[in-house]
């Protein structure tokens, strides 16, 4: 897992689905095993964040024109479709 980096506040991996559905429970506290339970779909884009201090699936399993963020705070459209936090 990734430690965290003073001054670093985004990090992009790239990963195969099954290692990806055991760091998203680990990012978010959870046991690993956890990861089952995240459907993933191949080339899908998800994003992990937080809400104030608590760690939070901020989307999951996005891909082509899929809003990671429907209803949410604004946000902006990236290559692909892809949509990202302002």
């Amino acid at each position: 897992m990734l430690a965290l980096v003073p001054g670093v506040r985004h990090v992009l991996t790239f990963a195969h689905g099954h290692v990806s559905r055991v760091m998203a429970p680990r990012r978010l506290q959870l046991a690993p095993g956890a990861g089952a339970r995240f459907a993933l779909g191949a080339g899908a884009v998800s994003v992990l964040g937080h809400e104030r201090e608590t760690r939070v699936v901020r989307g999951w399993n996005a891909s082509g024109g899929d809003d990671l963020f429907p209803g949410d705070a604004p946000h902006a459209p990236l290559a692909n479709g892809i949509a990202g936090q302002v």
